[in-house]
């Protein structure tokens, strides 16, 4: 499951066998961001309490934006 601010980005993994892509809202902060997928995902019947999932996902640092975060994270 892919999660992304950019419509862009949804439309170019639709070619990647085995993603499922979202259109996200951005949010900053890390935890809020996790805990929001979270739910949406829960709400979509996407994800499921006790399922461990990883999270790949990235912090602003200076202007840049890339993934350089990866979390195994308990659904609750």
């Amino acid at each position: 499951i892919a999660l992304t601010p950019s419509p862009t980005v949804t439309r170019r993994l639709i070619l990647v066998w085995g993603i499922v892509s979202c259109v996200f809202p951005q949010i900053d902060a890390t935890d809020e961001r996790i805990n929001a997928a979270q739910d949406y995902l829960k709400t979509l019947g996407l994800l499921q309490e006790g399922r461990l999932v990883v999270i790949v996902t990235g912090e602003r640092l200076g202007h840049s934006f890339g993934t350089n975060i990866i979390k195994a994270h308990m659904v609750v």
